[in-house]
């Protein structure tokens, strides 16, 4: 009889442990979810005039052409719909840092990359990394809230690489008219 008990009283334990397991995991998730935004949005982007919208590939937002220095500005998003953030470390500072990374680790005898300072705008702050290497110039602004990655780049080629810093105000124009709308994806 005393075994009997002793089981009984170790399933429960074992029970009302797993049930504690559960209610705090719980909790945490609760927890995380109201510290840390889980949402999805969508990105709202001007028409670029005096610039011309380009066809562009299904992964592309947009895509426009300077028509006088045929620079281009593309924007991309990815959106992780979940309950979490599988990718934490993956903030805009995140983002950023990634593309500072592999550019030095796996393109560095080619490719030189350099943090420029963020760029606020009314609704994000985009972090921006130029890199530059032999007749080529990439200027990206990423930005991250809840689970939507944006990323807006700028890309010269041969001779437009000169005209860079003409266009950059431009650039940093767009970057204050796009607005983030909160978004269900199903």
């Amino acid at each position: 009889m005393g075994s009997v008990r002793s089981k009984l009283f170790r399933r429960l334990g074992i029970g009302v442990f797993g049930i504690a397991l559960v209610a705090v995991s719980i909790g945490l998730r609760m927890r995380y979810n109201e510290e840390h935004d889980t949402s999805n949005y969508q990105v709202l982007f001007p028409p670029a005039s005096p610039w011309v919208e380009r066809p562009h590939s299904p992964e592309a937002l947009f895509l426009y052409q300077d028509p006088m220095t045929h620079i281009e500005i593309r924007g991309a998003v990815v959106n992780v719909v979940a309950d979490t953030n599988p990718t934490p470390g993956l903030d805009t500072n995140g983002l950023a840092a990634l593309q500072m990374d592999v550019t030095s680790e796996h393109m560095g005898n080619v490719w030189k990359a350099q943090r420029l300072a963020d760029h606020k705008t009314p609704v994000a702050r985009f972090a921006v990394v130029r890199r530059d290497r032999d007749g080529k110039t990439v200027i990206t602004a990423w930005v991250e809230k809840g689970n939507t990655s944006l990323a807006v780049g700028l890309m010269a080629n041969g001779k437009e690489t000169q005209q860079v810093a003409k266009v950059m105000p431009y650039f940093y124009s767009l970057l204050d008219k796009i607005r983030l709308q909160p978004t269900v994806i199903q």
